[in-house]
């Protein structure tokens, strides 16, 4: 899947336990980011990992590559593709979440 930005998602991987989601109140998902440049391509892992209290309910694995241009800031750049990145990312998250859910 390509986007306007140049940006590919490359893979997706997801970890889920048997738990289901009892209060939506109480789940937590911290998501974290790493990148490595080579020559004219960005390549950003995202991992989240979501739990409710204790019990981890799933972990997911995003890869995406970023075409780039050059640039002055590598710190800006990184930034700026993460922002752009990131909402794709937590809208993986929320399907995930909302299909683990105890049927109401």
């Amino acid at each position: 899947m390509i986007n306007s930005n140049n940006t590919t998602l490359l893979n997706v991987k997801l970890n889920s336990t048997e738990k289901k989601i009892t209060n939506i109140e109480h789940v937590n998902c911290i998501m974290s980011v790493s990148y490595r440049i080579k020559d004219d391509k960005v390549m950003l892992w995202f991992q989240t990992s979501c739990k409710e209290g204790n019990n981890v309910i799933f972990e997911m694995e995003c890869e995406y590559k970023c075409s780039i241009e050059e640039y002055d800031d590598e710190k800006e750049k990184i930034m700026n593709l993460v922002s752009n990145v990131s909402p794709k990312v937590e809208e993986l998250v929320a399907l995930f979440t909302s299909q683990m859910l105890v049927d109401a």
